[in-house]
């Protein structure tokens, strides 16, 4: 058996997540490969009005553009992004859910990626519904946990691939990026989820561990 390659909507169509969270597909070349995968929780109309200081915290704005959003591309290509991006995310993921299935097979390990970044943004969707907070009042808490971090990430990314203590630097930074308490949330959601998800898309495409 070859390895599993499928597009990601292809992915998200197997499991309906589009009915658990708003879906939002990117072109290619439309996408950050640094934030290629995300939830967004502020909208581009109140974003706008808080830069340019008109923010009214009474105003409807037009939240349409919130939900998850995720490349319109196949699940190896976001593999591939990810390994150039930061591998130990990877290893963090497989390491984790290594604990749930015993192993992650090699012929998986572009499904094993695609379906964690897919479940953990639907799980930010459901910890922000679940807040109760409005998308500014979510923004302000979001902020205060990520300043630091987002530093920390600029850092790394604007660093050189041959800086020695690069490797230390971005395993620790994945350690801390994991503690933020909504993106513990987010993971409670993919990890807890994750086994009866995959073994939905295997019994979809037909085969089963013993294929692998």
């Amino acid at each position: 058996m070859k390895e599993i390659i499928m597009a990601f909507r292809e992915l998200i169509e197997i499991l309906e997540l589009d009915k658990i969270a708003p879906i939002h597909f990117q072109k290619l070349e439309d996408i950050s490969k640094n934030n290629y995968v995300f939830f967004r929780y502020l909208g581009n109309e109140e974003k706008k009005a808080l830069i340019n200081g008109t923010h009214d915290e009474n105003k409807r704005y037009d939240n349409s553009d919130l939900g998850v959003y995720l490349p319109d591309i196949d699940i190896k290509q976001c593999y591939i992004i990810e390994t150039k991006r930061n591998p130990f995310s990877i290893s963090y993921v497989n390491e984790q859910i290594s604990y749930k299935m015993g192993c992650v097979w090699t012929k998986e390990l572009y499904l094993v990626w695609s379906l964690y970044c897919a479940l953990h943004e639907v799980g930010h969707w459901l910890d922000f519904v679940n807040s109760g907070k409005t998308s500014y009042e979510f923004s302000i808490m979001e902020k205060g946990y990520r300043e630091e971090i987002d530093r920390e990430a600029e850092m790394l990314y604007n660093m050189n691939d041959y800086f020695p203590q690069k490797r230390i630097l971005a395993k620790e930074y994945v350690r801390k990026y994991y503690e933020i308490p909504s993106e513990k949330a987010a993971n409670d959601y993919a990890f807890s989820n994750f086994v009866p998800a995959l073994n939905e898309v295997r019994e979809k495409l037909g085969y089963t561990t013993d294929d692998l």
